[in-house]
């Protein structure tokens, strides 16, 4: 047998601190694709907002429109469905705000976490995303 080939087949030896690392890297990075994909959702929801509020923008002041309020609808004059957009469009800026700070987080983690684990394992492990 080769050198190449012995070494190909050596086993790598796994700590308990390393398997530890290796798990907290595959729960955050779990984390970060929910992360993403609320993110994703949110920022959707901004755009529908941004559009309603655009779309108020043409109504007459007098009108009295349907308003949602989760599963109910209520009658709002033009004035107080801005209001309501507006605060709920306040609210999602700073859901998506905190979000980001949190993706941020995860990938900073994520990045330490990939760095000491290469260190150790180098080619014998993967990190990288299928995606």
């Amino acid at each position: 047998m080769s050198k190449k080939t012995q070494s190909i087949d050596e086993d790598v030896h796994i700590s308990y601190e390393d398997q530890s690392k290796i798990n907290k890297f595959a729960i955050n990075n779990t984390k970060l694709h929910d992360f993403q994909d609320e993110l994703v959702e949110k920022k959707k929801e901004l755009t529908n907002l941004n559009d309603a509020i655009d779309e108020l923008v043409i109504l007459d002041e007098t009108e009295i429109i349907p308003f949602q309020y989760g599963e109910i609808f209520t009658h709002l004059s033009v004035e107080e469905a801005n209001q309501e957009l507006e605060r709920s469009k306040q609210l999602l800026e700073d859901e998506i705000g905190n979000l980001e700070n949190r993706v941020s987080s995860t990938k900073k983690v994520l990045s330490d976490l990939k760095t000491q684990l290469y260190a150790k394992f180098g080619n014998k492990i993967n990190l990288e995303d299928t995606e």
